[in-house]
C-alpha cells in the first residue's frame, strides 16, 4: 500500500521500487536499494502504523463482539450447518466501529463520486450502498 500505491501522506503518491522481481519465478531475492535508508525508515514506520491501526480494529472487534461469536460457536455444535437466514440472525447484534474518513492524498485534490464533492465526508448516495467501492470502510 505504502510503497507500491503511494497509499501514505508521508511518503506521498510514489511508487517504490522496481516491483519487477520475483524470488519464485528464478530472480534473485535481494536487490540493491532504490531509495535511502532515511525513506527506507519512513516507509517501514508506515506500515508499522497501518498494521498496528489493523491489529487494533481486529482486536476490538473480536473483543466488542465476543457475544456473537460465542452464539455462532454454541449454534454450529448444535445443529452443525447454519444457513444464509440463520447467521444474519446470530450477528444481527454486531457492534461496528465508526466509518473512517475518506483517505485524501492532498485536500487539494478533491474527491468527487456521482459528480459531488466529497472531501472526506461520507456522502449519502445510492453510490454508497456498492461493496466494492473503496470510499469507507
Amino acid at each position: 500500500m505504502v510503497t507500491d500505491f503511494g497509499m501514505s501522506a508521508k511518503v506521498g503518491s510514489v511508487k517504490l521500487g522496481s516491483g519487477d522481481s520475483s524470488p519464485f519465478l528464478g530472480k534473485e531475492m535481494t536487490t540493491g536499494k532504490e531509495y535511502s535508508e532515511n525513506l527506507a525508515a519512513t516507509v517501514d514506520s508506515e506500515v508499522r502504523g497501518i498494521i498496528d491501526e489493523a491489529h487494533d480494529e481486529a482486536y476490538w472487534a473480536l473483543t466488542e463482539n465476543r457475544h456473537v461469536l460465542d452464539r455462532l460457536a454454541e449454534e454450529l455444535l448444535r445443529v452443525e450447518t447454519l444457513g444464509a437466514k440463520e447467521v444474519a440472525a446470530i450477528f444481527h447484534d454486531v457492534k461496528k466501529r465508526p466509518r473512517r474518513r475518506i483517505w485524501e492524498s492532498s485536500p487539494d485534490r478533491p474527491i468527487v463520486v456521482a459528480g459531488e464533492t466529497v472531501n472526506g465526508t461520507p456522502q449519502s448516495t445510492e453510490s454508497d450502498a456498492r461493496p466494492t467501492e473503496s470510499r469507507d470502510v
